[in-house]
């Protein structure tokens, strides 16, 4: 495996944990039950063989969490577009848990 893209990967998989609290955090905004969130799916988005981000999907809810443009983009019931955040400006504000 390339080692940029390995490296890559394991910054990924630091951030899949806080990435996945914000897509909670999110949806349960928008009137999601904490029973329906406990169904949260996640899985891997791959093109080319190279994986490019994750896709998190719940009562009918999407967020698409796209690697290299570091964003996160949430799509309502229909599809419709409903928010996008930037990863960084995100993490950044978050607490930093020890």
């Amino acid at each position: 495996m390339d080692t940029l893209i390995f490296e890559n990967a394991m910054d990924h998989a630091a951030q899949a944990e806080p990435i996945r609290a914000i897509v909670v955090d999110t949806v349960a905004g928008w009137g999601v039950s904490n029973d329906r969130l406990r169904a949260l799916a996640v899985t891997e988005i791959i093109r080319g063989g190279v994986p490019i981000g994750r896709r998190f999907e719940v009562d009918g809810f999407r967020a698409i969490w796209l690697w290299d443009r570091d964003v996160i983009v949430f799509s309502g019931r229909s599809g419709q577009l409903l928010k996008t955040v930037s990863v960084s400006d995100v993490l950044s504000r978050r607490p930093r848990v020890a």
